[in-house]
């Protein structure tokens, strides 16, 4: 009974021994078996994080750099604009005075009241063909300047629909590597399979935006119809000046002169 007894001491003991050592063996080398079940990430998984932040400082800055070119040429061609219209006025007030100073010399030589209406008329009639000169021709600018901005509207929208589709394409490919490094996928093999879509993402925004048709084969047929109503404006200004002047010379018997002469187009 005490051998028994004994055999049982010795037992236990042997048993809190072993799992003693067990525990201790845990303790220490615990760290080590969760540390080889998670490897710590390598290559392109380790560095996703920061690329992902750059990436979209980058997008950023390339948005601002778009806006800040498309803000340039639009106040660019606003001054375009104002400079053209104001020659324009220029041209128109130069022409008035050319007027004003032929109808003072005509005035001048008249002898009969039958020549002073005629001189009255064709300064009226000359007024009238300038005005309307210059409203024909501003409407034709006005139309062939929303045309422009309608081209130009279109061809941003399209622009930025490009734009943000390659955007999607890259933080897809942002999405896929993330999802294959957490798959365990050898980063090598992610991180050349990463690399290949952000360049085909880029190759096709290029390809796309190269492929616009150019702004000048756009506006061609605008600018076409735009002379077109300028010219038959400036027709219908040098046939009522001609006209014009025809009437004053009968009234003072003498030949007419070129009516081209009398007024600079605009």
């Amino acid at each position: 009974m005490v051998t028994s007894r004994l055999d049982r001491r010795v037992f236990r003991l042997s048993v809190t021994l072993v799992a003693a050592g067990l525990l201790v063996w845990f303790t220490v080398a615990g760290p080590g078996l969760l540390s080889a079940q998670t490897p710590e990430p390598k290559g392109i998984c380790a560095k996703l994080s920061s690329k992902t932040s750059n990436t979209e400082l980058n997008m950023q800055n390339r948005l601002n750099n778009i806006e800040g070119k498309r803000t340039a040429k639009q106040a660019k061609l606003n001054q375009k604009r104002s400079d053209k219209e104001n020659e324009r006025a220029a041209k128109l007030t130069g022409g008035e005075a050319k007027l004003a100073a032929k109808a003072e010399a005509l005035y001048a030589a008249a002898a009969t009241d039958v020549q002073t209406a005629a001189v009255a008329t064709f300064v009226t009639e000359v007024e009238a063909a300038m005005a309307a000169r210059a409203a024909a021709v501003n409407t034709a600018i006005g139309v062939f300047h929303n045309e422009g901005d309608g081209v130009r509207s279109s061809r941003i929208a399209l622009a930025d629909s490009l734009v943000a589709t390659q955007t999607a394409a890259v933080w897809s490919a942002y999405a896929e590597a993330a999802d294959s490094c957490n798959g365990g996928i050898v980063p090598k093999t992610i991180g050349t399979t990463h690399k290949g879509a952000i360049t085909a993402s880029k190759d096709q925004l290029n390809a796309d935006i190269a492929a616009f048709p150019p702004m000048e084969d756009l506006m061609a047929p605008f600018k076409a119809s735009f002379k077109l109503a300028r010219d038959d404006a400036h027709k219908d200004f040098t046939d009522a000046l001609q006209a014009a002047t025809d009437t004053v010379a009968t009234a003072f018997d003498v030949e007419a002169s070129d009516a081209g002469a009398m007024a600079p187009a605009d």
